[in-house]
C-alpha cells in the first residue's frame, strides 16, 4: 500500500496544537492502560474490560471533538462547524452504521455470536471511536474526501495524515490482537475481547505517533527549505 501525501502543511499554530495534543493523548492513554493493570486502581482492562472500554470511548470522543472538530478548524482558520440537525443526524447514522458493521465483522472473524454480545459490541464501539469518529471530525460528511484519504491514500500532512495512520493502526492492531486468543495458554488476558482492545489502542497510538513524526519531519524540512 503506497501512500501519496499532499504536502499542504498546516500553519504554525495548528502544527503546535496537533503535536502537543496528540503527545498528551499518547501519554495519558498509555498511563491509563499500564497503571491499573499493575495496581488495584479501577479501569483495569483485564479485570474490568467493559468499564475500561467505556472510559476510553468517552475520553477519546471528547478528545476528537475538542481537538479535531473545534480547535483545529479554529487554528487553521477554516469555516466554523455548523451544527445543523440534518448533519447531526447524518453523523449519528454513520456512527451507528460503523458500530454495527464492526460488530458483524468481529463475529465473522470468530467473535462469539450468541454469548459475549456486550463485549463484542463494546469492542465495536471502541473501534468506531478510533476510526469512524475521528474521520467525521477531520473529514466531515463529505465522502469524496473520505475516498481521497482512504481509497486513494492521499491525505494532507497534518490532521488528515494523523487520522490516516491512526485508523489503519487501529484496524491492524485489533486484528493482530485476536491472534493470542485461541492459544492454549489459559491466561486471564486471553478472554475475549481483551487482547483486541489492547491491540486496537496500541495500533491507534502507534498510528498517531507515526502521523505526528511525519508531520514534524515535513514541517521542519519545509521551514529549512524556506530559510535557504
Amino acid at each position: 500500500m503506497s501512500t501519496s501525501i499532499n504536502l499542504r502543511l498546516p500553519n504554525k499554530d495548528t502544527f503546535n496544537l496537533l503535536i502537543r495534543a496528540h503527545l498528551c493523548l499518547v501519554i495519558i492513554i498509555t498511563l491509563i492502560v499500564y497503571i491499573p493493570m499493575n495496581t488495584n486502581l479501577p479501569f483495569d482492562v483485564i479485570n474490568e474490560c467493559l468499564t475500561a472500554v467505556e472510559f476510553f470511548i468517552v475520553f477519546l470522543t471528547v478528545f476528537q471533538i475538542v481537538v479535531n472538530a473545534i480547535a483545529v478548524p479554529k487554528y487553521a482558520q477554516l469555516k466554523p462547524v455548523v451544527f445543523k440537525v440534518r448533519n447531526i443526524l447524518k453523523v449519528c447514522g454513520v456512527l451507528i452504521l460503523g458500530s454495527v458493521n464492526f460488530h458483524c465483522i468481529a463475529v465473522l472473524f470468530g467473535a462469539p455470536f450468541i454469548t459475549s454480545v456486550a463485549e463484542t459490541f463494546h469492542f465495536a464501539l471502541l473501534l468506531t471511536t478510533t476510526t469512524v469518529l475521528p474521520s467525521l471530525c477531520v473529514l466531515g460528511i463529505n465522502f469524496s474526501t473520505w475516498v481521497r484519504v482512504y481509497a486513494q491514500n492521499c491525505p494532507d500532512v497534518g490532521a488528515e495524515s494523523i487520522l490516516y495512520y491512526s485508523s489503519i493502526g487501529s484496524v491492524l492492531g485489533a486484528w493482530l490482537g485476536a491472534l493470542p486468543i485461541p492459544l492454549d495458554w489459559d491466561r486471564p488476558w486471553q478472554v475475549w475481547p481483551i487482547t483486541c482492545v489492547l491491540g486496537n489502542l496500541g495500533g491507534y497510538l502507534l498510528g498517531v505517533c507515526a502521523g505526528n513524526v511525519q508531520l514534524y519531519l515535513h514541517y521542519h524540512r519545509s521551514r529549512k527549505f524556506k530559510l535557504t
